[in-house]
């Protein structure tokens, strides 16, 4: 049996369409070639734009190194109590600020600490990192160093304690240099009791206010400990002073035979600001040290009495730890 062919009536004497030819569109010479020079340039601008910035990296590498080779001979030069080689990286802007460091170095070195119950650790002296101004004629200059202190108990703690320093540039090298009025922010008060901020500037403010804190627990749990004492009607104010000079320092270091306005301290970032928990608590340690002994003087003038022992002081010094 044969196979038939079917043939439908719809596609009896149907022809197929050509299919439609694709024309290829060129673009003109003009616009290659305009393309063409963009690609260059894009990526003639890319390389300009990258060996520009490793041009940059490379000149901040450079004045990077020139501060912490200034840095480090200001550091050397207080270690070996040497005032001559210090005064080479020293600025002469304002010698009301530069005769107390001098003074220091020569006698203490920089980094002491002793007047606040703190030992410097031999070697620990790093730069924490360098920030330069826009002009690169500037730069502030974050330290650390590396401090121990023992409690009432004998137990050994250290801890690490950060300083900035304003570095400019000056004839030939980077100099240690006074810092402006702005850089410290405005003033700043607070009112508290027994214990109250007469001055701080609002760079150091926060930190003022939480040692001011517990400075006041530890001047109650001394009155607790010395029922002679009436910490209810004391009060006192602190200043915390920007300038390094002799005298605050002195006056930290020799307690006031009378009741004074305020009490006179250098502010935290001329002493040392904490990275963590264990540096505030050396912070909180320092300023005990010189804080309490003077409140305690000024009670005991009050009502005509002794000082509480050394003993005494210590314990609410370290109250605060427990």
């Amino acid at each position: 049996m044969s196979q038939l062919d079917w043939q439908t009536e719809d596609e009896d004497g149907w022809d197929t369409p050509p299919e439609p030819q694709t024309q290829t569109r060129q673009l003109p010479k003009w616009a290659i070639t305009i393309a063409v020079l963009l690609a260059v340039l894009a990526v003639g601008g890319w390389l300009f734009t990258r060996q520009l910035q490793q041009r940059v990296d490379a000149g901040i590498e450079r004045v990077e190194a020139e501060i912490t080779r200034s840095f480090t001979l200001l550091y050397d030069a207080s270690a070996a109590r040497d005032r001559e080689l210090f005064n080479t990286v020293l600025s002469g802007r304002d010698t009301a600020w530069a005769r107390p460091l001098q003074a220091q170095v020569e006698t203490v070195g920089l980094l002491d600490r002793a007047l606040f119950g703190l030992a410097i650790q031999a070697d620990t002296l790093e730069i924490e990192k360098i920030t330069l101004s826009p002009n690169l004629t500037a730069a502030e200059v974050w330290s650390t160093a590396v401090y121990t202190w023992t409690d009432n108990d004998g137990a050994a703690y250290s801890a690490t304690l950060s300083q900035p320093h304003l570095m400019r540039k000056g004839v030939g090298r980077w100099v240690y240099s006074p810092p402006t009025t702005n850089y410290w922010g405005e003033l700043v008060t607070h009112e508290a009791h027994p214990l109250s901020i007469e001055n701080v500037r609002e760079r150091d403010a926060e930190l003022a206010l939480r040692l001011l804190t517990d400075l006041n627990q530890a001047i109650y749990a001394l009155c607790a400990a010395d029922a002679r004492l009436n910490c209810v009607d004391y009060a006192q104010s602190i200043n915390f002073s920007t300038r390094p000079s002799t005298r605050v320092w002195v006056q930290a270091a020799d307690n006031p035979k009378r009741i004074t306005s305020h009490i006179l301290l250098p502010t935290p970032s001329l002493v040392g600001i904490p990275i963590d928990d264990a540096g505030y608590q050396a912070l909180l340690h320092a300023y005990a040290e010189i804080v309490l002994p003077i409140v305690m003087l000024d009670l005991s003038n009050v009502i005509g009495s002794a000082a509480p022992n050394q003993s005494v002081l210590r314990e609410c010094r370290d109250a605060n730890r427990n």
